[in-house]
C-alpha cells in the first residue's frame, strides 16, 4: 500500500500479516475502523515538516497559527520523530459525533512509547492511552 499524505483519505482494509512482520498502515487502523466510519486521514509525519503540516492546517481550516501554539506544535512535531514516531491517523465515526475524532498513533519497531504517550499527551485535550500495540488520543 503506498504511503499517503496529510488530507488524503483511506479507506483501511484489514489484513493478516506473518508474525515478527512490521503492520502496514491499513493493519494498524483495521482494528479502530468500522461501518459507521466516514473518514480516515493518513499522514506519515516523519516524512513532513512541520511547517508543511501547518501550512495544509491552514489551507483546509483557514487561519489557524498564533506564534505559541506554532511553536509548541514545531517542538512536539521534533520530539515525535525524536521518539521514533512515524505515522498518525486520525478517524472519524458517526458513532463519536461530528466534533469528535480519535488520533491513532501505531508503535512502530524502536518506537518508544513512553515517550510517545507523553508527547501525547501534553498536545490538546481528550485521553491518551495504549492498547495492541498504538496510541489512541480521543
Amino acid at each position: 500500500m503506498r504511503k499517503l499524505t496529510t488530507g488524503l483519505l483511506l479507506f483501511a482494509v484489514a489484513g493478516l500479516s506473518a508474525a515478527g512482520e512490521p503492520k502496514t498502515p491499513a493493519e494498524a487502523i483495521a482494528p479502530y475502523v468500522d461501518d459507521l466510519t466516514f473518514v480516515v486521514v493518513h499522514a506519515d509525519v516523519a516524512r513532513l515538516t512541520a511547517e508543511a503540516i501547518l501550512q495544509r492546517a491552514e489551507q483546509i481550516l483557514g487561519q489557524v497559527r498564533e506564534r505559541e501554539g506554532a511553536a509548541r506544535f514545531v517542538k512536539a512535531h521534533a520530539k515525535f520523530i525524536e521518539a521514533g514516531g512515524k505515522d498518525v491517523f486520525v478517524v472519524l465515526n458517526l458513532a463519536d459525533g461530528l466534533n469528535e475524532f480519535l488520533v491513532v498513533v501505531p508503535l512502530a519497531g524502536g518506537a518508544q512509547k513512553q515517550a510517545l504517550l507523553e508527547i501525547l499527551k501534553d498536545v490538546g485535550d481528550g485521553k491518551t492511552v495504549e492498547k495492541n500495540g498504538a496510541i489512541l488520543k480521543g
